[in-house]
């Protein structure tokens, strides 16, 4: 489940917020249905919960995390990850978490950081695209050094792995692919439309035999394969499917 934002109950929402009663509806919701909430670290160390699991997530570090989400986490007892736009932070923005917020949420044990760049978010270009007459040297000078440098700045702070990227508005990038994968243990997208909870299908590298295997213990069979365009070698992806029913355990 992702959120952005979150707002006061009574205050207008966008696209991208949710009202702090609506949130606490959300995770009410998931108690009373079985799931049980889990982290990125949780996942890369196959510590899976017997059930139905759920993975929260927070976009972008804005401080409504903390002073809205955060006492409704720790009221059900509930985990989620924030991925930072880490200088939004770093410059002290008032709408955004601060490092003694961070720091406080991730000694609960029920918040986790990730990335979502250093200061990469915006429209032009897109997130970690290329920009347009960049080359293969610019890119990787503009863009791979701002992912490094978000990580640096979480794992100074918080004393933490960072595991977990988000990437800016669900785009990918394939001179990016390799050092993120390298990097990280867990990206995530989006993609737009009506989710099917019923039929849920997923892309895993084919090398990425670990990933393959977290997926198989979550009930995911493998269903065929194709070109993953997202990668330099274009190596091929596996399609994973979970077919869901109440009656799953």
């Amino acid at each position: 489940l992702m959120y952005h934002d979150v707002v006061e109950d009574g205050q207008p929402c966008n696209t991208w917020t949710v009202t702090a009663g609506r949130f606490r509806q959300d995770l009410k919701w998931l108690r009373d249905h079985g799931y049980t909430c889990v982290l990125p670290r949780d996942l890369v160390k196959g510590h899976l919960p017997k059930g139905k699991a759920v993975l929260i997530t927070f976009d972008d570090g804005y401080e409504s995390n903390y002073r809205l989400a955060f006492p409704i986490l720790k009221e059900y007892g509930d985990k989620a990850v924030i991925s930072m736009i880490v200088r939004r932070t770093v410059d002290g923005k008032s709408d955004f978490l601060t490092w003694d917020m961070c720091r406080e949420m991730e000694a609960s044990g029920l918040v986790e950081f990730g990335s979502h760049t250093y200061d990469l978010h915006y429209d032009q270009p897109r997130g970690i695209h290329r920009a347009p007459s960049e080359n293969r040297k610019q890119y990787e000078s503009r863009v791979l050094s701002d992912l490094e440098t978000s990580v640096d700045r979480i794992e100074k702070n918080l004393n933490t792995k960072v595991l977990f990227f988000a990437y800016p508005y669900g785009q990918k990038e394939s001179w990016a692919s390799d050092f993120l994968q390298k990097r990280f243990a867990m990206t995530v997208t989006t993609r737009f439309g009506r989710a099917n909870l019923a039929f849920l299908t997923l892309e895993v590298r084919e090398s990425n035999r670990a990933a393959i295997g977290l997926y198989e213990k979550l009930g995911f069979r493998p269903v065929g394969r194709r070109k993953n365009y997202y990668t330099e070698a274009h190596e091929d992806a596996i399609l994973m499917t979970l077919e869901w029913n109440e009656h799953r355990a």
